[in-house]
């Protein structure tokens, strides 16, 4: 989706229009604003056209991309079990080989692009729906064919997961620990428990302990934070060594596989690793001997497609503004939609976009009478405290009304827009057309645009925070006033409500505005 240019006159009814002799008002230097509905699932930034220089310092904002790799901050948003879940199913897609953390970073981000190329979804970087759930089909498939059990080893105090479609135990060894492998020694496992061990014998350690191998090769070797790795191999096979230090003990496990098989079970040196954990040193050993069908591997929480099929094409927020039905929310957020659907309420028809303004009345169908918002009767105060409201990323977070705080930072929008005002309460994608209220209760603008921060640092090298935008409650009365919809107004009475009052009232008014393909 695009801004759409201006037309002859700022209204439009669908199927009609009206020529009501105001001069359209065209906002064309919104390049580097972010608008915060949600389209198929993914977070997506729609650039506006560059007519107009933003300056930030004597630096110029360039155009945003149609789609943002602004993948960090949608991935900070998200539980950090999602996070983590995202990681786990990468690797055992075979695409990702670093820590189960929950840090989406550059790495994990180059992981699911990758993944996304190999499956034909593109290369942006942000999972949608769909993505993730095909994602982890095929992890959970990877996990269950390779019998992946996570068991304790209590001769070398650890717990660690093997994959008992093709390792067996073999029996003790040497160094406190188990030997596991396949029938042909193709894939061999050894834990180990050394004891006597210090930092500087664990640095010394790893300088020497595979010198005396014939064509070993160390490739890289860290030991950070009491956590060793050591990566090599020769011609034949590779080998992988992740060891933690307890106390003066040193426990971990060696992994050599051979080459040939890389290819096609590599991930499961990745998932060795990251199943590796400290455990309590018992006799006799109490690792599983016999493998565990149980899938493992824990789904992502995100909502489901509708039952018939038909998938969203975006969603925003909307908030009543009478108590015959009417909703009001952003023209971006219904632009190319089919058909309209307000949670909770069910279908709504598209009555009145006005795009140059960026406002649509939406009007559910069979309407009974609803709560509906207060509007405020003044202008904001700079630096009086307000609240968003919305549905914020719905992909990752589910269908419940979020709440933001922050306050007013300015009397304008970007390039002393008269029209709107910045404010500090963090909005996301799906909080377009949210209400943004104040301490009294009231309506004193609608959530419509944030800056790309990342789009700004590209130019400037400087990160903005907290730049985001919202339409003048004076601006949503005039608009209502001349489609001649009643709606409620009142003055300031410095009455302030407690924030969760305010959010109470709120919820009853405000809902998410889902669009559906035409």
């Amino acid at each position: 989706m695009k801004f759409r240019p201006c037309i002859s006159s700022p209204w439009r009814y669908r199927n009609r229009s009206v020529n009501d002799g105001i001069e359209p008002f065209c906002r064309n230097a919104r390049s580097s604003l972010t608008r915060l509905e949600v389209r198929r699932g993914k977070m997506q930034f729609e650039a506006g056209s560059l007519t107009g220089k933003m300056m930030a310092g004597a630096a110029l904002v360039a155009a945003v991309t149609a789609v943002s790799p602004a993948y960090a901050g949608y991935y900070d948003t998200l539980p950090e079990e999602a996070r983590r879940n995202i990681q786990d199913y990468l690797v055992w897609t075979g695409h990702y080989d670093a820590p189960i953390d929950g840090s989406i970073g550059p790495q994990t981000v180059a992981a699911i692009r990758a993944w996304q190329e190999d499956n034909g979804y593109g290369s942006d970087g942000v999972l949608a729906v769909g993505e993730a759930e095909a994602m982890g089909e095929a992890a959970r498939s990877a996990y269950k064919t390779a019998q992946f059990t996570i068991g304790t080893d209590g001769d070398a105090g650890l717990t660690y997961g093997l994959p008992y479609s093709l390792v067996s135990v073999v029996g003790e060894n040497e160094w406190n620990g188990l030997n596991f492998a396949d029938p042909e020694k193709t894939l061999r496992i050894s834990s180990f428990r050394i004891a006597d061990m210090s930092t500087e014998k664990v640095e010394t350690f790893s300088e020497h302990v595979f010198e005396d191998v014939p064509g070993f090769e160390t490739s890289a070797v860290r030991f950070e934070n009491g956590v060793l790795t050591i990566r090599g191999g020769d011609s034949t096979e590779i080998l992988r060594m992740d060891a933690k230090l307890f106390g003066d003990q040193l426990r971990g496990i060696f992994v050599w596989m051979d080459r040939d098989l890389v290819g096609q079970n590599g991930h499961l040196l990745a998932a060795m690793t990251n199943s590796l954990d400290l455990a309590p040193v018992e006799t006799p050993s109490l690792f599983a001997s016999s493998p565990s069908n149980e899938d493992g591997m824990r789904a992502i929480s995100l909502p489901n497609a509708p039952s018939d099929g038909e998938f969203p094409n975006g969603s925003g927020t909307g908030f009543v503004v009478d108590t015959n039905g009417s909703i009001l929310t952003n023209a971006h957020v219904v632009a190319g939609c089919g058909r309209v659907e307000v949670t909770g309420l069910g279908e709504a028809q598209v009555m009145l976009e006005d795009d140059s303004l960026d406002l649509a009345l939406l009007k559910v169908n069979g309407a009974r009478e609803l709560k509906a918002a207060t509007l405020s009767s003044d202008e904001p105060m700079l630096g009086e405290d307000v609240f968003a409201f919305g549905y914020p990323l719905p992909q990752a977070l589910g269908s419940e009304l979020g709440f933001s705080r922050g306050s007013v930072s300015s009397m304008v929008g970007l390039r002393s827009e008269p029209t709107q005002f910045r404010m500090t309460a963090s909005v996301q994608p799906g909080n377009s057309g949210g209400p943004l209220v104040d301490e009294e209760g009231r309506v004193i603008g609608m959530v419509t645009a944030k800056l790309d921060a990342m789009a700004v640092a590209n130019a400037t090298g400087d990160i903005p925070q907290s730049m985001n935008f919202a339409i003048r409650s004076s601006v949503l009365r005039d608009w209502l006033k001349a489609q001649n919809i009643t709606f409620e107004a009142t003055d300031r009475h410095d009455e302030y409500k407690r924030a969760s009052a305010v959010a109470k009232d709120a919820a009853d008014y405000t809902h998410q505005v889902v669009c559906y393909e035409e």
